[in-house]
């Protein structure tokens, strides 16, 4: 397990018992806000400046992929998805929108805009549907795209 975030804006490793193994990203990584696994490599989303941070399996720091594109800015990221092509999809709280980005972190597709009240999960199912847990409309759905 990686335990994400703390005051230091690093990532801790830790065994399934919670003891700690080691930690990264201290001075890199701004306002980590998820994280997720694909190919070998960890990729930490930043929560506010609209960044992906690229690490290898041994933690070694590779990339900052900056995420670009679209006519509203993204300033709230809070979940992340990688689908098997490698593209990034993320969860855009100020917006209440799901951003879907190429592994180059150029915009391809907005879904949901206008549709969502409070984005609360972000995942992909076995047939990589896009399934969105909107919550505050009066009932808690899954939304799948």
């Amino acid at each position: 397990p990686i335990i994400l975030g703390s005051p230091l804006e690093r990532i801790h490793v830790v065994d399934l018992n919670l003891r700690y193994i080691k930690h990264f990203g201290s001075g890199k990584i701004k306002f980590p806000a998820d994280i997720s696994v694909h190919s070998d490599r960890i990729y930490i989303l930043s929560q506010s400046v609209s960044s992906i941070y690229c690490y290898n399996k041994d933690c070694t720091f590779l990339k900052e992929i900056e995420l670009s594109g679209g006519d509203i800015p993204m300033t709230l990221a809070l979940f992340m998805v990688i689908d098997p092509k490698g593209n990034f999809l993320i969860s855009d709280g100020s917006n209440q929108e799901v951003r879907i980005f190429s592994p180059q972190g150029m915009l391809k597709h907005i879904i949901g805009r206008g549709h969502f009240n409070i984005l609360n999960g972000l995942t992909l199912d076995n047939s990589n549907n896009i399934i969105c847990l909107n919550h505050g409309t009066g009932r808690d759905c899954f939304q799948k795209y």
